[in-house]
């Protein structure tokens, strides 16, 4: 069974050749080489031609298409009755030459289709891609883009629908652009379809695919409707009344097209159809200046480490246009939930932030939607109900937003040569929260790291923790009540560290700029939940000092060893000593070398540590790296643990620690004298102890240091909560013993011991 259409001229070329071997046997320039298919552009007797020549898809090809509910294309017989219809509309397509078909077995049916080539012709992608360096006139991209809907709907009216309806298979006429007319043709009919009418289910698909090729023009939302209105023949607003339902529908899956394509990355296969061109091989980009996408990016990037970059990560604005962030330095990541970087999007600077996993959209809308309720709530200079004057407060304003491979993303203005808020500024932060809490608004995540000073303005940041009071909130004008807002400002007080007469100042800043009174009895409710806020922060820190997060990060070695490090300590000298560190201690200045613990100070290159092995008792270096987070994140001087290895089983535990030095608190009184200074650290240390309600339990003059002007604690193996003032009195106790004489009587004096 066959069936052969012949046109004269190429009757004449082929005379006396059986068409079909003559077809099969074309030589020319190949465009596109797939597994049964072949593109050939050939010349012959003057006229250039386009051969596609089909060998059979095979059962296995037709097959997956039927489970995809999808109907395979067998051959050529698709693009010969597309062409043959739209020339009969009057629609410019190539003219076919010559079509043939043979085979009962459709897996192994061959078949042929010769068009006319389109000469002095270019691609609308290609003109895309030069509008990019230099914009065209406006008359003439608006000329294009009302003959592309013409071309649409007239492909549509006559019953055709494309499937690969992409900018890379319009062609416009070169001499008409040069008299910026706009002469539009069609090719690649491959996959096309026919019917007596076009369902609006693939009229949707063609469109969305359109939709989703034309990203990279940005088209305006006046350009949408116009073209909208073109397509429908109707003026806009009955197209969109009439049509509104399909174009967001195009819209939906002309975001999805794009998210696939992201997907794939750079080196998968094109989304943009089958397009035919010169086949070539793309030579591969050296793996730091290719483009990456998403967490994958980030992950490759920055080797373990937070402040790596630059690299780029390819992804989408909220409309389908592709966007190329590339992002300078990371700033803070949550492995597998979300990233912060400094970045820059088309010549901006900005603070990009990845959202990942799962409900990362939602996520990613939290955050868009609280810069936009700051900004409102900020606008205003003047407090509704305060006199007392503020700092000039802002919000970072919404610079993009979009989607990248592995999630999603929006972008903030990034504010130069801003500082974090310190304690310093605890007044100021208290009138800014007030402002927030007369706006209906609440920081969930009040912390020093969420608000920046910048050139005498204080920016509140992270807007994906700004929640409404209630749902009334943004109807009606709902202050944050007084009960809810001291638990807030409390929350922010005590990760500031504030205590004392800096709790009573921002208390009393906060009352002023919402025009409450200040009196004794609620500045000791502040007070007290300063303290319990303090207490639960704690509790929130330690959860995660032994799992990957922005601020730890966690190896497995072989025989079982556990690693946790500070990822902001992390270098080849620490690196060193946790490969190894039985060598780097044997090696380094032995300090105790006992039957349950041996210390060792260790010295690589210019940096210098503390090892402690616990060669019994591995549980106590767990405790002592919980205590020693615990007493830092509290302001309490201690040496900073930088690292952990442990084993799930027996076996030798490791602390690694910052090195305070050698100078311990005995050798100093006994060379120096018992000063003031050095009775106040000593005096506030246990003061400060005693508020975390905490006991040492080994209060020995040798596990006190003063480095730097500090007396600071060490030893902290056996330190554990108390609830009764007996601990932490015994510790008194204990730490008075060490000491005879004037020495011993002063530090009994200030630390309410009997000698």
């Amino acid at each position: 069974m066959a069936t052969l259409f012949l046109r004269r001229d190429l009757a004449q070329a082929w005379r006396g050749r059986d068409p079909f071997d003559a077809a099969l046997a074309i030589e020319g320039e190949t465009y596109r080489v797939a597994a049964n298919r072949r593109t050939v552009r050939f010349e012959t007797a003057g006229a250039a031609y386009f051969a596609k020549l089909h060998r059979g898809v095979g059962w296995r090809e037709i097959w997956k298409n039927l489970a995809a509910l999808k109907p395979p294309v067998l051959g050529a017989r698709n693009e010969f009755a597309a062409c043959q219809r739209l020339a009969a509309a009057g629609i410019r397509a190539p003219r076919v030459a010559a079509f043939g078909c043979r085979g009962v077995n459709p897996a192994q049916r061959q078949s042929f289709v010769v068009c006319d080539a389109l000469t002095n012709h270019v691609s609308l992608e290609t003109l895309v891609e030069r509008w990019a360096r230099q914009p065209p006139a406006p008359m003439l991209k608006r000329r294009l883009l009302l003959a592309v809907a013409d071309l649409a709907r007239a492909m549509h009216d006559a019953g055709v629908n494309h499937r690969d309806f992409y900018l890379c298979h319009l062609l416009a006429d070169s001499a008409a652009l040069a008299r910026g007319e706009a002469r539009l043709a069609l090719i690649d009919l491959h996959r096309a379809q026919t019917r007596r009418r076009t369902p609006r289910r693939w009229r949707l698909r063609d469109l969305a695919a359109l939709w989703f090729s034309a990203a990279g023009l940005r088209l305006s939302r006046a350009e949408q409707l116009r073209f909208a209105a073109r397509y429908a023949q109707l003026p806009p607003r009955e197209a969109l009344r009439r049509d509104g339902a399909l174009w967001r529908s195009a819209g939906k899956r002309a975001r999805r097209l794009r998210w696939r394509e992201l997907k794939r990355g750079p080196g998968g296969k094109p989304a943009a159809g089958n397009r035919e061109g010169p086949a070539s091989a793309a030579p591969a980009a050296h793996p730091r200046q290719a483009a990456a996408t998403g967490e994958r990016a980030v992950l490759a990037a920055e080797a373990a480490h937070p402040c790596a970059g630059p690299f780029r990560v390819t992804a989408a604005f909220e409309n389908g246009a592709p966007a190329d962030i590339e992002c300078q330095q990371v700033l803070r990541h949550v492995p597998g939930r979300r990233l912060v970087a400094r970045a820059r999007i088309d010549d901006r600077e900005v603070a990009a932030k990845f959202f990942f996993g799962k409900g990362a959209q939602r996520r990613c809308r939290k955050e868009a939607r609280g810069l936009r309720l700051l900004a409102q709530a900020l606008r205003s200079r003047e407090n509704a109900k305060g006199s007392a004057s503020v700092r000039e407060a802002a919000a970072p304003a919404l610079a993009a937003a979009g989607r990248c491979a592995d999630g999603h993303w929006c972008a903030a203005s990034w504010i130069a040569q801003a500082r974090q808020a310190t304690p310093a500024d605890a007044e100021d932060l208290a009138a800014l929260t007030a402002r927030l809490h007369d706006s209906g608004l609440l920081q969930q995540d009040p912390h020093p790291g969420n608000f920046l000073v910048a050139a005498g303005r204080l920016y509140a940041v992270d807007s994906g923790a700004i929640r409404r009071r209630n749902l009334l909130a943004g109807l009606f004008r709902q202050t944050v009540g007084r009960r809810a807002g001291v638990a807030n400002l409390a929350r922010l007080l005590a990760a500031l560290g504030a205590s004392g007469d800096g709790v009573e100042q921002a208390w009393r800043r906060y009352c002023a700029a919402r025009g409450q009174r200040a009196n004794p009895a609620s500045l000791k409710r502040m007070q007290a939940a300063v303290l319990r806020a303090a207490r639960l922060r704690v509790r929130a820190y330690l959860r995660k000092i032994r799992r990957p997060c922005t601020e730890f990060a966690v190896a497995r070695q072989p025989q079982g060893t556990v690693v946790v490090y500070a990822r902001a300590a992390m270098g080849p000298p620490l690196e060193q000593l946790i490969e190894n560190p039985d060598a780097c201690m044997a090696l380094g200045e032995p300090l105790k070398n006992g039957n349950t613990a041996t210390v060792t100070r260790v010295r690589i290159g210019s940096d210098h540590f503390v090892v402690k092995r616990y060669n019994a008792k591995g549980r106590r270096a767990v405790q002592a790296w919980r205590y020693g987070h615990w007493l830092r994140l509290r302001g309490i001087p201690t040496a900073r643990p930088l690292a952990l290895l442990t084993r799930a089983a027996s076996g030798p535990a490791y602390l690694v620690l910052e090195d305070l030095g050698d100078q311990r608190l005995d050798q100093h009184i006994a060379r120096d004298g018992l000063d003031d200074a050095t009775l106040e650290g000593v005096a506030n240390l246990f003061a400060a102890l005693a508020q975390e309600r905490l006991a040492h339990r080994d209060a020995k003059a040798s596990n006190f240091l003063v480095s730097g002007g500090t007396v600071a604690l060490v030893d902290l193996d056996a330190m554990r909560p108390f609830w009764s003032s007996r601990a932490h009195r015994k510790d008194r106790q204990r730490f008075v013993r060490n000491w005879e004489g004037e020495v011993a009587a002063r530090f009994a004096a200030r630390l309410g011991v009997a000698e």
